[in-house]
């Protein structure tokens, strides 16, 4: 049975109308199922759940003097008519569409093409950076000599990011096997165990992955201040790693609880919060976010300006001070978290689909491609990192054992070296820290 049979089965029994009145008959249109209405009058029905849709308002139709649904005053042909689900977007959703639409029908067709094949770049961006962050937290943990504060900033930061990156590809993983059993508009009701049809369990991973993203700028941050700290002081204060755990992995909970309070309470009547990127509460989220990157950008300025007025004192040429510097910022950029503007700043959907082009594939591949770059950056060419690998492999090439035997290696018990702590070294040990803190990619 079809579900237009399933709607006119529903109401045959329950209709009030005379046979001879002249009335619309029940209809079903891909949403919801419309009673049968008698001519010359309105009918109107809750908004479906569905994404964007605020569930307490109305959708209508209108049934004519003729006893036929009447259709979309601009384009609707269709002999069932047109339902109007105007009044049920929220007003974000309704924005959007509204910047969405201010070109042709094609224009648009297009953006939305667009916007499918930038989600297939994004995931096997994803997928990439899934796999070479988990290598990394392998590494970070595996190898004793790897085990020193600023090792410990990395590895909690690829955590974060690991996590957001998991839950991100599962979100579009279900996202896109809801859409390829709802194509049909027959087929709505498939896919029952998607996440977005469990109210509950939905809300709950969008809460995990603001979390997770919000843990990463905290401690893309922890890396700028401890980065900073070790290139300026000579003798920086002995910090407990503890602070860094709470300051990292606690302060994101205070603002997504925040966060989460208020949508539960503003936005409970949408789907599974969709569109809530759009929402003013969004804010309560990347406000702290935007802060974050202010800092950091300040952080590289002034993390550059040392470059340079390190790089001055050596006999190397004015071109090769600039190709120093530009390295350092280079390297930075995509630890310190600058490159996640794209990601904030809001799309032109309504600007031509050349434009919304441009930025949604230089977002999407920054986004997606970060965990990536940070994995290469910071663990694979470093030389802490190639060098406990190398080590590790000597070992394992001259005692047959294997690689994952046992955790007692040379590498995790460096023999004690005795140096007395004078102004003349600790300047020297100063001079050096900024060379160690970057990973060998080569000249520019």
């Amino acid at each position: 049975m079809s579900e237009q049979e399933r709607c006119e089965a529903q109401y045959v029994k329950s209709v009030d109308l005379n046979v001879s009145e002249t009335h619309c008959r029940a209809v079903w249109d891909g949403f919801l199922c419309w009673p049968a209405t008698q001519s010359m009058s309105v009918v109107h029905m809750p908004c479906p759940p569905e994404k964007g849709v605020d569930i307490s308002k109305f959708a209508f139709r209108v049934c004519d003097k003729e006893g036929a649904w009447l259709g979309h005053p601009e384009r609707e042909t269709s002999a069932l008519g047109w339902s109007n689900y105007s009044d049920c977007f929220t007003s974000e959703i309704r924005l959007l569409l509204d910047k969405l639409y201010t070109h042709s029908e094609s224009d648009v067709q297009r953006k939305i093409q667009i916007a499918k094949e930038t989600r297939v770049i994004e995931m096997a961006g994803l997928s990439v950076s899934l796999v070479l962050l988990l290598i990394s937290i392998f590494i970070f943990i595996y190898f004793g000599s790897l085990r020193n504060k600023r090792t410990q900033v990395h590895k909690n930061l690829f955590v974060a990011m690991f996590v957001q990156v998991v839950v991100r590809l599962v979100l579009y993983t279900d996202q896109w096997m809801s859409r390829e059993n709802i194509d049909n508009a027959a087929n709505r009701t498939a896919h029952p165990f998607s996440i977005e049809n469990k109210p509950v369990l939905c809300e709950l991973v969008y809460v995990v992955l603001e979390y997770a993203r919000t843990s990463v700028f905290v401690w893309m941050l922890l890396e700028g201040i401890h980065l900073h700290t070790s290139v300026v002081l000579v003798f920086p204060a002995e910090v407990k790693f503890a602070f860094f755990l709470a300051i990292g992995w606690g302060a994101p909970v205070i603002f997504v609880t925040v966060w989460a309070s208020v949508m539960a309470t503003y936005f409970s009547t949408t789907q599974c919060w969709w569109g809530y990127a759009f929402s003013r509460y969004y804010w309560i989220l990347e406000g702290p976010r935007m802060c974050i990157i202010a800092i950091n950008f300040v952080i590289l300025l002034n993390i550059v300006c040392i470059v340079l007025m390190k790089v001055q004192v050596n006999t190397s040429s004015e071109l090769q001070q600039i190709r120093k510097a530009v390295r350092a910022a280079l390297l930075l950029l995509p630890l310190l978290g600058i490159t996640n503007v794209m990601d904030i700043i809001p799309g032109p959907i309504e600007g031509t689909p050349l434009q919304f082009a441009i930025w949604s594939y230089t977002a999407h591949i920054f986004s997606a491609s970060q965990g990536f770059f940070i994995s290469l950056l910071y663990c694979f060419l470093n030389k802490e990192v190639q060098e406990a690998i190398r080590k590790h492999w000597r070992f394992y090439r001259f005692s047959g054992k294997s690689l994952l035997a046992g955790w007692s290696r040379p590498d995790s018990m460096p023999v004690p070296r005795i140096r007395p702590v004078t102004e003349e070294n600790a300047v020297s040990r100063q001079n050096d820290k900024l060379s160690s803190e970057e990973p060998p990619v080569g000249p520019l």
